[in-house]
């Protein structure tokens, strides 16, 4: 599939349905208001589903093999669906509220929701998980330093 975005054009192996789900869509009202606008003038204005898309596209870039691609694609589309409003400052609440950070509470809705069966339908759903549990050699390039 082909997605175009601010950061550019590029091929995706995500499945265009996994875009429509509510847990991706509503990414489209957070605003990334957190520390950002300090540093960056427009930061407010940008979305976590923008930003998503880019972590999207720099998954694409990865030189690696077509399996490692796609679990790199769907995690980073699916590795702030766990943030509550706010971003990351939210998640501080949400901690002390819940006590769980956003990738735990993506875990929950990556298992308790329709994306579970998007995810076992496309062969990954194990590994995505082992990637939002840190169990998984890629795990690093989604929830580390680059994130």
């Amino acid at each position: 599939m082909i997605i175009k975005t601010h950061y550019g054009i590029f091929n995706s192996l995500l499945n265009k349905e996994i875009i429509k789900n509510q847990h991706i869509t509503r990414l489209g009202k957070i605003f990334q208001d957190d520390l950002s606008p300090l540093f960056y003038k427009d930061a407010s204005k940008a979305t976590r589903f923008e930003h998503t898309f880019g972590v999207v596209h720099l998954a694409s870039l990865v030189k690696a093999t077509e399996k490692e691609k796609k679990l790199l694609e769907y995690s980073a589309l699916l590795h702030d669906i766990g943030l509550p409003c706010f971003g990351h400052i939210g998640e501080s609440v949400m901690q002390r509220v819940l006590e769980k950070d956003h990738e735990e509470n993506a875990l929950d809705i990556i298992k308790n929701s329709e994306i579970k069966t998007i995810l076992e339908e496309e062969g990954i759903l194990e590994q995505i998980i082992d990637i939002f549990n840190k169990r998984h050699y890629l795990t690093e390039l989604i929830f580390g330093s680059v994130d």
